[in-house]
Order: structure tokens, then sequence, then C-alpha cells
């Protein structure tokens, strides 16, 4: 063998499984923005969000429902926690990409609990500082980004980085 066929590649191979989740309404918006600019081919695709029924832009996609909550509902917020650990047991996914909420923050613990990596872009909406979830994703998902340019932060290894806005 010759040392470039042994050689390490120096990038992660392209995630096979992409799980993109957020909560119904202005979070799941901004993910199908996200949805749009994303390179599918080949690659399993899996949506994950609160709405009981299947939303328009999932149809002919794998979709999965999580229990909606709220910081101020710790049984639905416990519910949503063991919903999204046993799906990500399921499902394995390489990459889960969130726009958030708690149910997307929730979906982002058992992620990481799995060995998925994470991506949380926090919603356009919060222009003064990251969302409660957005502040609690960036100490342990893999990238957190922010849609507003002067709430990055390039001096913590951790975040949020400003790469645009999605909207």
């Amino acid at each position: 063998m010759t040392t470039a066929e042994t050689a390490r590649p120096t990038t992660r191979p392209k995630a096979q499984h992409l799980m993109l989740a957020a909560s119904f309404g202005g979070h799941w918006k901004q993910l199908m923005v996200l949805d749009d600019l994303l390179d599918h081919d080949g690659r399993r695709l899996s949506f994950v969000s609160t709405s009981r029924e299947t939303p328009p832009e999932a149809i002919g996609a794998d979709y999965y429902r999580i229990p909606d909550c709220n910081a101020g509902e710790r049984l639905n917020a416990l519910r949503c926690l063991g919903s999204s650990l046993g799906l990500m047991l399921r499902l394995r996914p390489d990459l889960l990409i969130t726009t958030g909420a708690l149910p997307g923050l929730l979906l982002a613990v058992a992620a990481k609990l799995t060995g998925t990596r994470v991506i949380w872009v926090d919603s356009v909406a919060n222009a003064e500082c990251l969302s409660t979830s957005g502040r609690m994703a960036a100490r342990f998902v893999d990238m957190c980004c922010t849609q507003w340019e002067h709430l990055a932060d390039e001096d913590n290894a951790r975040g949020p980085v400003y790469l645009g806005s999605v909207l």
C-alpha cells in the first residue's frame, strides 16, 4: 500500500442519515428554509417535529412526532425526552440539525447521549441574546449557530458562531 492509500481522511465522511428537527411553527419554517439549502443526494432524511399531522414539507420522507412541551410543563418535558431518546436509539442518525425550542433541545440531548453529531441553529427571533434553549445547547452540541452577527462569540470554541441568517 502507498502512503496515500493508508492516510486517514482529514474530514468526516458525509452524514448518511440526516435528521432535521424543530417545534412546529416558526422554528419549523426556519428549518424548512435550511432544508432547501442542504444537499440530500444519497442521504437518508428524517424529519422530527411536534405536529400531530405530517407537515406538507415532510410528505414523502420519514416523519416522526415528539411531544410538545415548554419549560413550565415538566411532565410533558420528561415525556418528550423519553420519546426523543427512544427515537434516537431506534434511528441512530449521523447528524441532527435543529432550530429548536425545548423539544429540539431535548432531542439534541438524546442525540448526544447516543453518539449523534448535533448542529443547533438558534431562532432569528432572538436578536438580543441566545434563547434559553440555545444557551443550554451551546454547552454540549457540536456547533451552535446564531442568526445575528453581534451574538457570535469568536473567542469561545463552543460558539455561538455566525454563518448568516436563515430568514
